[in-house]
């Protein structure tokens, strides 16, 4: 049978019929608990956002730039670190991808402070950092 023969099922059927389990409840936990902490980091960056400007002589539009920095730089993060993910699994990439933020962090210390390269730090760092939270899957069906 192929994808043109199969019957079609309404959407949301799948779901009628799938036991909510232990691991759905784990799963909905990390989540949260990723979202609090990645909502913290903003609200940090927000509250700080003011003083940031003051000390680098940047505008509002200029802090935003910088803010909005970490975001785009998730992009290729997830483009590079997902294959590689795939390839090698997910605890090295981990592993690589950790490696890869302390370089990235050590040399923002040596790049000096300007609104330029805060603005491609921050770009860098999320781009080294996203693999960390890549859930390991390999090995495993889905339930």
């Amino acid at each position: 049978m192929t994808a043109i023969d199969s019957p079609a099922l309404p959407i949301g059927a799948a779901f009628d019929r799938m036991p909510f389990t232990r691991r759905h409840v784990l799963i909905a936990l990390a989540l949260f608990v990723a979202f609090v902490i990645e909502s913290w980091e903003q609200l940090a960056l927000v509250y700080v956002a003011g003083d940031l400007g003051a000390k680098l002589g940047i505008d509002a539009a200029g802090v935003g730039i910088v803010l909005s920095a970490v975001a785009f730089g998730m992009i290729p993060g997830v483009l590079v670190w997902g294959p590689v993910a795939d390839r090698i699994g997910r605890r090295p990439t981990a592993f690589w991808s950790l490696l890869a933020y302390g370089v990235v962090a050590l040399l923002a210390n040596a790049t000096g402070f300007t609104a330029t390269m805060l603005v491609i730090n921050a770009f860098m760092v999320a781009t080294a950092l996203l693999a960390v939270p890549l859930p390991e899957t390999e090995g495993r069906e889905l339930e």
